[in-house]
């Protein structure tokens, strides 16, 4: 978990992205939490089919987690979120809108301070 953690403040390369999407599938939650942690530091813009799927995968702290990467991951992210608002499972919703929310409001702040 702390190596996968770590991935996210080494220089970027195929071999660092490679890690973090695998980590994505593993079996330990904790190791899920910290690459959708990295995923979010990256930007990493090729999980989010993977982030999407830990919406649904059973594990609150990593659909929590994706819902914040997924916020971080702009209109394509956001788009998937407001899908996730009317789910019928009220944390995954809950979730869904304050990271949306949360997400929009930094984007109108920063338009803003422009």
């Amino acid at each position: 978990m702390a190596a996968i953690r770590s991935l996210a403040f080494v220089e970027a390369s195929r071999d660092t992205e490679s890690l973090i999407l695998a980590a994505l599938d593993d079996p330990n939650s904790d190791v899920r939490v910290a690459a959708i942690q990295a995923c979010l530091q990256r930007r990493l813009r090729p999980a989010i089919p993977s982030l999407q799927r830990q919406l649904h995968a059973g594990n609150e702290a990593c659909a929590r987690a994706a819902c914040n990467a997924l916020a971080g991951m702009g209109l394509e992210g956001w788009s998937i979120l407001e899908e996730c608002v009317l789910n019928p499972d009220r944390m995954l919703a809950a979730a869904a809108l304050g990271a949306l929310a949360a997400a929009q409001l930094t984007a109108s702040a920063a338009l803003v301070t422009e």
